[in-house]
């Protein structure tokens, strides 16, 4: 950051302000805090006080956050900043009650260090981009799926992440298919690529991108890859850099299969993600390549707390326990994908995938709730009326 972004923050705990001021000045921000909304809103009153990002409080004492957005709302140059509410509220009439009222974003205290600046540059970024409507029901969410190990199913789990959330959502869901070597993404879907990134043009545009989209019966879009790893290589850091760049203004959700080796493509894709499923198999080679991958990650400064170990069990029997590979990783598994070898199989030689064959299979329900942590907090506080079976059934086992 080649300028010191200011950010406001407005919360009646002292400790809070203290806490988060430190956070993000050692992020590089500029940082005003008031302890009392009303002051806050008496300084954002003067026209040389514009922050770029203000944070609040959602229940404070004589102005609560509902109230500091409206009236900043009002508030000549403030109509567009972005605002982002904390809140321990689980009344999620209330919550839904602050983005109606203007807020682009808002995270359930307690808050960590790494979540908070993360949020906070996103909104930031959509703002310079200028991205409209960067809310918490459509800033876009990216998630990859890899593994140092072949066989481990990445993009078995990538075709049916992707599916879930666009079978909880609805909303507009794109699979990219990274995978350096035997990628089949598009024969997991039943599809038949005639167009890929390869050869690709030196500034990459809406209209190339959509030329390459391949649109799934149940709305899901696939951006194939190429056949062979010779052409799969010719992809680059920047063309993915490019493509990310159109495919966050056209789809919520974007997965990425980044197969099992890491190439610049697949590192740039993960970057991109919120979060990246790290897949393992019950077996020590795939402990072992785990163990890799985190050290890899550390070595090329990714965050690994944005690494999420699933294990996905690939045979009935046998095989690490899960407390086994929990320990020898030293982590928490986010997920555990239940043995399905018959589904699995049969959705593979149908060309249509597990979830969308047998969506209430234990398979199928670990991959959607999976899904639906990953999701917009936005989107599960507005669940419409008529909202997916699988989505109801997901919500009702979660609560």
């Amino acid at each position: 950051m080649s300028e010191q972004q200011h950010i406001l923050l407005v919360d009646d705990m002292a400790t809070s302000t203290k806490m988060m001021s430190v956070i993000l000045q050692r992020a590089n921000f500029q940082v005003t805090a008031f302890n009392n909304p009303l002051e806050a809103l008496q300084w954002l009153k003067a026209p040389s006080n514009r922050p770029d990002l203000i944070i609040t409080d959602l229940n404070m004492p004589d102005v609560d956050g509902i109230q500091l957005v409206q009236y900043t709302r009002k508030l000549e140059g403030l109509a567009t900043v972005p605002i982002l509410i904390l809140s321990a509220e689980t009344d999620k009439n209330r919550v839904l009650a602050s983005l109606k009222a203007g807020a682009n974003d808002y995270m359930v205290k307690p808050v960590r260090g790494p979540d908070l600046v993360q949020r906070v540059e996103k909104l930031l970024a959509a703002v310079e981009s200028d991205a409209p409507g960067a809310t918490a029901a459509t800033q876009t969410v990216g998630v990859s799926v890899f593994s140092l190990r072949g066989g481990v199913g990445t993009t078995t789990m990538a075709v049916n992440l992707a599916l879930a959330l666009r079978q909880l959502w609805g909303k507009e869901t794109v699979l990219v298919d990274l995978s350096p070597q035997n990628s089949h993404a598009a024969l997991w879907l039943g599809l038949k690529p005639e167009k890929t990134l390869v050869p690709a043009p030196a500034n990459l545009s809406e209209a190339d991108v959509d030329k390459l989209l391949l649109k799934h019966k149940s709305g899901l879009h696939l951006l194939p890859a190429p056949e062979f790893a010779y052409d799969s290589a010719k992809i680059t850091d920047a063309i993915v850099g490019q493509l990310w760049e159109i495919l966050r203004k056209k789809f919520l959700f974007i997965v990425v299969d980044a197969g099992n080796s890491v190439t610049p493509a697949s590192y740039t894709a993960m970057t991109h993600c919120k979060k990246t499923m790290l897949l393992m198999a019950p077996e020590k080679g795939s402990v072992v390549a785990a163990k890799n991958a985190i050290a890899l990650a550390e070595q090329l400064k990714y965050d690994s707390t944005n690494l999420l170990l699933v294990l996905n069990q690939l045979t009935a029997d046998g095989g690490l326990s899960q407390k086994a590979v929990e320990d020898a990783m030293g982590r928490q598994m986010a997920a555990v994908i239940p043995h399905d070898s018959v589904g699995v199989f049969e959705a593979i030689n149908s060309g249509t995938p597990l979830i969308e064959a047998n969506p209430m299979a234990e398979a199928s329900m670990a991959i959607a709730k999976l899904a639906y942590e990953l999701s917009p907090d936005g989107l599960k506080l507005d669940v419409p009326e008529d909202a997916s079976v699988l989505l109801k059934e997901i919500q009702k086992q979660m609560a």
